[in-house]
């Protein structure tokens, strides 16, 4: 690694003349700035002064100093060369979390009709699920309910079933529109409604959240912190009133970070500051890059540290993969983002736009294809076995990262009538939306769950090899088993050869087992496992 960084920094870094330095040299230096940096981050590193540089290496563009602006870039690249010779260093915070209960929950899908999935739930081995309700759904007028949908998801419930129900601030006549979060009109008749709601549900359900990402395009409006705040003081308060065992989640930060921080980064300093005492769980998604996910986690800690306190973690979606994580997306936005703005006069905007995209569908690079519908067999193959992947990988750096609870998204996903599914959400879905078919991640959800059942602690093993995520697992009784995968391109990454790894174990033989249910049994010779290791997870037991 030292050496590839080296050559980078050596090709990168060769002094120009001012007359040589344009904006296309500028764009394509701060391309490679940023490869590097995702790296750097992912394995700990603070890039704190090279985020400031890169940030007065902007300005300086704006303001057309592109000698000044490659002046800074040298320094952040000759900062993240000496940073080779340093151990990376822990975020502030650090814990080894110990788990009481199952982490493991799937939630259903965005759009609830009193569906019974249940019985799928606890299929899949999981302990808990998470619907989506709107407060025009159940009270349409003033003190007018209509409970059909609440009572049909409560009578699914049964002993041992844990539930969350996140209520959108959505309503005609009681908010300030209908969507994914808008401030109520009335805040006591807001009061009044989830107060009520949470009675009826006669403490079945044990965790209570609102609306969803907060300061997203299409959802709470991210200049509207105090509105923020004051609806999620209402909200707590009734359900606590209501039921005072009930546990309230909010944050609910869509996970995109930008150069080491969230976007919108000052809303949710101001919500963890003041809305401290309004929850008592702290919710982030963990969608988009596997490997940055300890690091968005203890973002958020650390924030909660600052102003004095520390409440659990837990991520109430969560899956991949999406086409964020694939260096050919950037090219696709920037087509999709032109159709867009070019079919926005017409009413029909949406649906025009995305035909016109999916009709140039087969020029798409072979990785953005799959995530298109009519998919061509062999990449809808190769995406449900990235998947399979990507669930393990994420779920496993969450849960070593202290997310105490997690809820993957989703178990189904409902077809639009122009679009067709979702092109990130849908994909991801373990079922079809007719609980007919289960897709391999289903089973390989399963069978993690099976594997990790009465999970008690996890720890990430260090290797001389950074690529290799070597991971112990002890659960409740004492047994120990391993979790290995190496880190690859997601995409090109089961084309290569496998990495010879040699594992240090006190077993006789081991159980090899991998995300799609594939198994050898293998001796262990003095201590040692010879193991080949590619970017497919893998599950090591003892027998």
């Amino acid at each position: 690694m030292a050496t590839v960084l080296f050559i980078v920094f050596f090709c990168c870094c060769f002094i120009c003349h001012a007359d040589e330095i344009s904006e296309d040299y500028l764009r394509h230096r701060y391309q490679r700035l940023s490869v590097i940096c995702q790296d750097k981050r992912q394995s700990g590193y603070d890039l704190t002064e090279v985020d400031r540089l890169i940030k007065r290496g902007r300005k300086a563009r704006q303001q057309d100093d592109l000698t000044g602006a490659n002046e800074l870039l040298n320094q952040a690249f000759d900062l993240l060369n000496s940073m080779e010779k340093q151990t990376p260093v822990p975020l502030k915070y650090t814990s080894k979390l110990t788990f009481k209960e199952s982490p493991f929950g799937v939630a259903f899908g965005e759009v609830y009709k009193g569906e019974k999935f249940m019985p799928y739930i606890r299929e899949l081995g999981a302990t808990r699920t998470k619907l989506y309700l709107h407060w025009h759904w159940i009270e349409p007028q003033n003190n007018k309910y209509d409970w059909r949908l609440v009572n049909s998801f409560l009578n699914q419930l049964n002993d041992g079933d844990e539930a969350l129900i996140a209520i959108f601030t959505s309503s005609s006549w009681g908010a300030e529109g209908t969507g994914k979060g808008y401030p109520p009109k009335d805040y006591q008749e807001y009061y009044n409604f989830i107060y009520d709601l949470v009675k009826h549900c006669k403490g079945k359900i044990k965790y209570w959240q609102r609306d969803t990402e907060p300061a997203s395009p299409r959802h709470w409006d991210k200049n509207r912190a105090e509105d923020y705040v004051k609806t999620q003081k209402y909200f707590y308060q009734a359900v606590k009133a209501a039921d005072p065992n009930a546990l309230v989640i909010d944050v609910s930060m869509n996970g995109v970070f930008v150069r080491g921080e969230p976007q919108s980064k000052q809303f949710f300093e101001y919500i963890i500051k003041h809305g401290k005492d309004y929850f008592d769980v702290l919710d982030i998604r963990l969608y988009w890059n596997i490997y940055e996910i300890p690091f968005k986690v203890n973002w958020f800690r650390n924030k909660m540290q600052e102003c004095g306190y520390q409440k659990p973690i837990v991520t109430t979606e969560y899956g991949g993969p999406t086409p964020v994580q694939f260096p050919e997306f950037k090219d696709v936005k920037r087509r999709f983002t032109k159709r867009w703005t070019q079919a926005a006069e017409d009413p029909n905007y949406r649906k025009k736009a995305w035909q016109e995209l999916t009709r140039d569908a087969k020029d798409f690079p072979p990785s953005m294809q799959m995530f298109l519908k009519n998919t061509p067999k062999e990449l809808e193959q190769k995406r449900h076995r990235i998947n399979c992947k990507d669930l393990i990988q994420r779920t496993v750096m969450a849960l070593s990262a202290g997310v105490e609870k997690l809820w993957y998204w989703n178990l189904i996903s409902q077809r639009h009538p122009h679009f067709g599914h979702h092109p990130i959400f849908g994909k991801l879905r373990l079922m079809d939306e007719h609980f007919r078919e289960r897709y391999p991640a289903f089973y390989a959800y399963q069978r993690m769950a099976k594997k990790l059942k009465d999970i008690y602690s996890i720890e990430r093993v260090t290797t001389a090899k950074n690529n290799l995520y070597l991971f112990k697992i002890t659960k409740k009784n004492g047994q120990q088993l391993y979790i290995l995968w190496e880190k690859r391109d997601f995409f090109r990454g089961e084309d290569q050869p496998a990495t010879p790894f040699e594992l240090r174990l006190t077993w006789e033989k081991s159980k090899i087992t991998d995300v799609f249910g594939n198994e050898q049994i293998k001796p262990i010779r003095n201590g040692k496992m010879l193991i080949e290791v590619t970017g497919t997870p893998l599950f090591l037991e003892p027998l």
